[in-house]
């Protein structure tokens, strides 16, 4: 069995964001995890505990320096699964330049078509999780709330479902690492309930049950594995019109999208109708993903299918926005090449 280093992040290890992917990817390879503190002093301290060569190299989110990947790990194939909440623009190609040899495979349309028109080896995919049973469609007059970040607030909650009855609202109060939490309206009348860190996941998707209304919790996401699993439940979720929330939900149909510059209250007339179709459409997106999922496999030994002609002209044209951070990376990727290419040589012949 080809071996395969899965770099990820520490946190996914509450949200277990990437648990699907490593199930996969245990049924084809000997998988071995590395998972960063990126919040830490030394995040990549971890490399030396699994340095060496793997037939494959994956980076989930995390994007290291070349120079440092290529100081611990030797490797046939790499791929690289960006996120779109938290990735370097399409539009600055020298951010992505070291991982030109790489597969690049993202879980956001957006993000993939916008780095394969860059020139880069990208693919697009999209996750659907199982939908669930639903003996409840919750209470019409209740909303769940995962405050993860202070943006997507309960006031902010509040002001788009303003012309729905709302009486009480749930708030997983959990930020992100260094985000804060906004108190609700003095005068609100909704009634508040609060949770936190829950000991089993299946825990906080009870609380969840219990509400119609989900608000999705940040501005934009990576998967959306919040918001999925809250749509294969039969809620209807609210979220900000950025990938991926708007590429999975219609709006006024399989959910609400509003603008986060300028929210406005929202007019829902049946949210029954909203979270029947929400659950269908996860249903059948979850079919498509049974039968497509196998494909990630494959893709991760696939050649790299760079354009040479796409990218150096992306390049070209960020060189007159940005001429010293191009060269910069340019200049320092060359040796590296050099270097990589000899070890890569001695390594697999």
């Amino acid at each position: 069995m080809k071996t395969l280093l899965f770099i990820g992040m520490e946190f996914h290890k509450k949200t277990r964001s990437a648990d699907f992917l490593l199930e996969l990817l245990e049924q084809e390879f000997r998988v071995t995890q590395c998972l960063l503190d990126v919040y830490a002093e030394s995040p990549y301290s971890a490399f030396s505990a699994v340095a060496g060569t793997y037939d494959v190299l994956i980076c989930w989110q995390v994007m290291p320096s070349r120079q440092m990947l290529d100081r611990y790990f030797s490797f046939r194939h790499a791929a690289f699964f960006p996120m779109a909440d938290d990735c370097p623009s399409p539009s600055k190609p020298e951010k992505w330049y070291p991982y030109r040899d790489f597969n690049i495979i993202c879980f956001s349309s957006t993000l993939g078509v916008s780095l394969k028109a860059a020139g880069f080896s990208a693919r697009s995919i999209r996750f659907f999780p199982a939908p669930r049973e639903v003996a409840d469609w919750g209470d019409p007059q209740s909303v769940f709330l995962w405050a993860r970040r202070k943006v997507i607030n309960c006031r902010l909650a509040e002001q788009l479902l303003s012309n729905v009855v709302v009486r009480t609202m749930h708030i997983h109060k959990t930020p992100d690492p260094g985000e804060s939490f906004i108190t609700p309206s003095e005068d609100s009348s909704i009634e508040y309930r609060y949770s936190s860190w829950f000991s089993k996941k299946e825990d906080m998707q009870k609380e969840m049950e219990r509400s119609a209304f989900y608000i999705s919790p940040r501005k934009k996401e990576g998967i959306g594995m919040s918001f999925l699993e809250a749509m294969a439940m039969g809620r209807c979720v609210v979220a900000h019109d950025h990938a991926t929330m708007n590429e999975y939900i219609e709006h006024g149909k399989t959910g609400f999208l509003f603008d986060l510059k300028n929210p406005k209250a929202l007019h829902i007339e049946d949210v029954r109708v909203v979270q029947r179709r929400a659950h269908q459409f996860i249903r059948e997106g979850h079919e498509t993903w049974e039968k497509e999922k196998h494909h990630i496999a494959g893709w991760l030994v696939e050649p790299v299918r760079t354009s040479r002609f796409r990218l150096a002209l992306k390049l070209v044209l960020r060189f007159f926005q940005n001429p010293g951070k191009t060269i910069k990376v340019l200049g320092v990727d060359r040796q590296l090449l050099a270097e990589r290419r000899k070890k890569q040589t001695k390594k697999f012949g």
